[in-house]
């Protein structure tokens, strides 16, 4: 069934058509539901630069005691379809379960989503230049610390880029 589900969404492009978002989290849904591990090509870019448009993600099942600050889960929105944006923090235990998630490229308020909407918990990504394990302590830091200081890391990005482009045409001008 993961092959099934795999071959359709490995070539996204012949079936955006035909695989719906809400087709999408059915399916996912009913997979982790069962025990089995999803993969599936990442669309859009919220969980840049973590995860990027295009990225090969995995989800795997999960248990409510091991998800942590910092990993990444594939939830239900309202909408029906299926999102996977970073847990910024967690509920207590004695009350109800509520997870604030967040994309790390977001800069917006934190969404507040059930235990029983969360679909899975994404344990591995591959993109052309290797498989970065997003599960790891470092890489779920490096999330945390990115994500909370929204906007601060993209406007630093965007000076570095400004100051790069100033450089650049002040040596051209200088030859």
């Amino acid at each position: 069934m993961i092959l099934i589900l795999w071959a359709l969404l490995k070539y996204g492009q012949m079936f955006n058509q035909e695989i719906s978002q809400a087709t999408f989290a059915e399916l996912a849904g009913s997979l982790l539901k069962d025990g089995y591990s999803v993969v599936f090509k990442a669309c859009g870019w919220s969980m840049s630069p973590f995860i990027r448009n295009g990225d090969v993600i995995t989800v795997s099942p999960f248990s409510p005691e091991t998800l942590l600050v910092g990993d990444v889960v594939l939830y239900l929105r309202d909408n029906g379809s299926a999102v996977a944006h970073r847990v910024l923090s967690k509920s207590a235990p004695e009350s109800a379960s509520v997870l604030l998630v967040r994309g790390d490229a977001l800069t917006g308020a934190c969404e507040e989503i059930p235990l029983d909407r969360i679909l899975g918990k994404i344990v591995k990504t591959c993109r052309n230049t290797g498989t970065p394990d997003i599960a790891s302590p470092i890489r779920r830091l490096t999330g945390i610390v990115w994500a909370r200081l929204q906007p601060i890391p993209f406007t630093l990005i965007r000076l570095a880029h400004k100051l790069r482009m100033a450089v650049r045409r002040s040596t051209s001008k200088a030859q």
